[in-house]
């Protein structure tokens, strides 16, 4: 005791120190222990890890029932779509090739008529033949047969579509050739799809095909509107519009002023007819169509 009052400082030092000390010594071991349960904590999480990785997952049975019955309503409406895809369409009836041309020339009869009868009649080319200029005076195979008589079907319906809406002329009509026709043209005329060849492949080729007309008029642009919307609603047939050109009669702007050189001031109105300024011009039109085949769903 004697020494500790004669050495108050080392004392105290030596007091600070051990104090010091034992706080080191604790934040040690508090620093251990919560390494150790970071450590087990880590290791825990990457056993259940591997655990889940490894293993081979089984459904449960009221959840694997729940996903067998969203599939087979998925399909149900699948099939639904499909079916009703179906019937926008003409079908494919049985015909000779000699039929097939007895319906051509009827088919370009009625084309003709409904073109003259229409007020004011719309302008057809002479030797207007339907895109079929080839079989007027020869016939097709006879596996073409049928399915030309379709597409004669669907052409007709495009062509009178377009009649109502009133052109003032209707330039031409251009079809592929079919494959059933066997000519070089037409197995050009099928373009690869892209996707994975094999299985897949045939089985998309096989649910929907595709034929393209090409259609070339002369119309306003009101009546050139009306036959794009007609022709997307039309009922029996499911049409769609790849590509669309138009070009204007007028390539330049309509001029400032009047047709007697003045300037159209605001008090002229009520002193004669209204004068449009746009929207009266012709439009030369050019419309490929893709005439649209679904299959059946499978039974």
């Amino acid at each position: 005791m004697d020494w500790f009052k004669q050495n108050k400082f080392i004392a105290g030092w030596l007091l600070v120190t051990l104090i010091g000390v034992g706080l080191l010594g604790f934040l040690f071991m508090s620093a251990k222990g919560a390494y150790a349960e970071a450590s087990d904590a880590y290791t825990a999480k990457v056993s259940e890890l591997q655990t889940m990785q490894n293993a081979t997952p089984y459904p449960d049975e009221e959840n694997f029932k729940k996903m067998q019955e969203l599939q087979k309503a998925h399909q149900a409406a699948i099939d639904d779509l499909q079916t009703r895809l179906a019937k926008t369409e003409f079908p494919v009836v049985p015909m000779t090739a000699v039929k097939f041309q007895d319906e051509l020339r009827e088919t370009v009869r009625r084309v003709t008529a409904a073109a003259a009868a229409k007020s004011p009649p719309v302008s057809i080319p002479e030797k207007f033949y339907m895109g079929f200029e080839r079989y007027q005076a020869e016939p097709p195979k006879d596996e073409a047969a049928a399915p030309l008589g379709r597409l004669l079907k669907a052409m007709e319906e495009a062509v009178n579509v377009l009649i109502e809406a009133g052109p003032d002329s209707i330039a031409d009509i251009k079809r592929e050739p079919l494959p059933e026709e066997g000519s070089d043209k037409a197995a050009a005329a099928q373009p690869p799809q892209p996707g994975k060849p094999g299985k897949d492949k045939d089985k998309e080729n096989d649910l929907v095909k595709r034929t393209s007309i090409d259609l070339s008029f002369i119309a306003s642009e009101p009546r050139f509107r009306r036959f794009l919307n007609d022709i997307i609603a039309d009922p029996k047939q499911f049409y769609i519009p790849k590509n669309v050109s138009i070009k204007n009669e007028k390539l330049t702007g309509p001029p400032k002023t009047a047709p007697d050189g003045n300037v159209p001031k605001p008090e002229d109105k009520d002193k004669g007819a209204v004068v449009f300024v746009v929207g009266s011009e012709k439009l030369t039109v050019g419309v490929r169509l893709d005439i649209v085949d679904f299959a059946e769903p499978s039974k």
